[in-house]
């Protein structure tokens, strides 16, 4: 996403702000009919990199070495030899948990009595 806005990882939110403003007025669709994907893409990397908390979840992704359970188990299976990857690994595992129901909660929920 920092290469979509064509930002360094240090880039403070002013800057972003700069940077997405310039990648939608180039590739705006009514500007630029073909660029309607690289518009959403600035969008989306705006959307993130704007935000503090889904930055750090972002940056910490791009650590693990890629997305999904991918760079975590690749850390795994390298028995951790470096402890700042399995910090990130798990503050990565933590972040993805949040805002996700759990398969105990659901049954928590189905067992408590309906109240009228």
């Amino acid at each position: 996403m920092y290469e979509v806005l064509a930002v360094e990882e240090t880039t403070g939110p002013k800057e972003i702000k700069a940077a997405y403003r310039r990648a939608t007025r180039r590739w705006h669709p009514d500007e630029c009919p073909s660029g309607a994907d690289r518009f959403m893409a600035a969008r989306e990397a705006y959307e993130v990199l704007s935000n503090p908390e889904r930055r750090r979840g972002y940056d910490i992704q791009l650590r693990c070495g890629g997305f999904g359970n991918a760079g975590y188990r690749a850390a795994w299976r390298a028995g951790f030899a470096d402890w700042e990857a399995q910090l990130a690994g798990l503050q990565w595992r933590a972040a993805e948990r949040r805002g996700r129901e759990t398969w105990v909660s659901r049954m928590r929920r189905a067992a408590a009595p309906q109240s009228m």
